[in-house]
């Protein structure tokens, strides 16, 4: 299985929600969920998050 290099770019703000990807969902951050599933994968060898 290849090892990948995610990256996931997360804005700051939303026009509709603002701070959505920090709102708690389910006992963490929306953007957690986000990297807790690309971690279970295990296909990544490296995970780069960029916000603005």
């Amino acid at each position: 299985m290849p090892r990948l290099i995610y990256f996931i770019p997360i804005r700051k703000g939303s026009k509709g929600v603002p701070h959505k990807n920090m709102k708690i969902l389910g006992g963490k951050p929306l953007v957690a969920w986000v990297v807790d599933a690309i971690t279970a994968s295990h296909t990544a060898a490296e995970i780069w998050v960029a916000t603005d």
